[in-house]
């Protein structure tokens, strides 16, 4: 019988940036929110490793842990490219048909960066490699990256990224039986 592996997925606190709907900017956290990660802590069963992001805001969030904490580029933020730094409302204003494209079409990378369909590569590359690893690791990540996750466990349409809500210091919850994975939980905190 092969190894229950567990994958908690816990969206990163959040920043000034997310708050003001600013892409892709790696910036601190806002404040209180590495008391609030380190409460949610104290609240999570025992786990064997703790992976981040390479962002300062994933890493804040894992250090409100532990100091202790590799850096994995599979969990980086989505690439925003040309984006990177404004504000959703200003693309929507100056760039629309843009914006429209790169919301209805995965493919899509008018800004110059990742696309949401290669994000979810990305995404699902990583989860097939943590199947067989057993144990459980607490993974700090963006919440493109755990909606894309959430994607690739249910082999949802690709479409159905835009479907999902993810919350900063929420906690998603993958587990893989040594068939497949499974969505155990979502949106807790």
């Amino acid at each position: 019988m092969s190894k229950m592996t567990r994958l908690t997925l816990l969206c990163r606190g959040a920043t000034t940036a997310n708050r003001k709907s600013i892409f892709g900017l790696d910036e601190a956290l806002a404040p209180a929110e590495a008391a609030k990660a380190q409460a949610l802590f104290a609240r999570l069963p025992r786990f064997d490793v703790i992976v981040c992001g390479p962002e300062d805001s994933a890493r804040s969030t894992a250090a409100a842990h532990s100091g202790d904490v590799a850096t994995e580029a599979a969990l980086a933020e989505l690439d925003y490219g040309a984006w990177t730094g404004r504000t959703l409302a200003g693309i929507a204003e100056t760039e629309p048909e843009a914006l429209r494209l790169w919301l209805g079409d995965p493919q899509a990378n008018p800004h110059g960066g990742e696309s949401i369909a290669a994000l979810q590569d990305r995404a699902a590359c990583w989860l097939q490699g943590r199947a067989a690893t057993g144990g459980h690791t607490v993974a700090v990540t963006h919440a493109p990256v755990i909606r894309a996750l959430v994607v690739a466990v249910l082999e949802a349409p690709p479409a159905s990224f835009w479907k999902i809500d993810v919350a900063p210091l929420t906690v998603t919850e993958l587990r893989h039986d040594g068939r497949r994975w499974a969505l155990h939980a979502m949106g807790a905190g």
